[in-house]
């Protein structure tokens, strides 16, 4: 009798290994039919764009944007700085911005004459801008803070 008992355990132990194997094949066979997803696991970087008041005078530069603000300023007015790394070596980058400046009739009040300033400040009616400049191997690291 104790015969039997073990004989019959052991053919639904059996049976029981077998329907899972077989549940097991049956599942890994489906999944290798269908196309592995892959995901992408890391952030992309957010995408910052000029805010709608910057004027469009004052982009010197289609280099990506590294960060953006907005400040309120006392007496209702806007301060709105723009951070980014240009390609251009700081000379070049000066030029064109002063050039950009002129055209656009700003007046230029501070690096107007340096060949390589650090700093150019420019007024136009109730506006004002700064254009920070500072060389980085052969690039340069760009701030333009705009008033209004």
């Amino acid at each position: 009798m104790k015969t039997k008992i073990i004989v019959m355990l052991c053919l639904t132990a059996g049976l029981v290994v077998a329907v899972f194997l077989a549940n097991r094949y049956h599942w890994f066979s489906r999944q290798a039919q269908q196309p592995a997803q892959v995901q992408d696991l890391v952030p992309q970087p957010e995408t910052k764009v000029y805010p709608e008041a910057f004027p469009k005078e004052l982009v010197f530069d289609m280099s990506p944007i590294d960060s953006v603000s907005t400040l309120a300023l006392p007496g209702g007015k806007q301060q709105t700085t723009v951070k980014y790394l240009s390609l251009n070596p700081s000379g070049d980058f000066a030029r064109g911005a002063k050039q950009i400046l002129e055209i656009k009739k700003w007046v230029i009040t501070t690096g107007k004459d340096d060949l390589l300033p650090k700093e150019i400040v420019a007024t136009k009616d109730s506006q004002k801008v700064t254009v920070s400049l500072s060389p980085i191997q052969g690039t340069t690291a760009v701030t333009v803070v705009y008033e209004k």
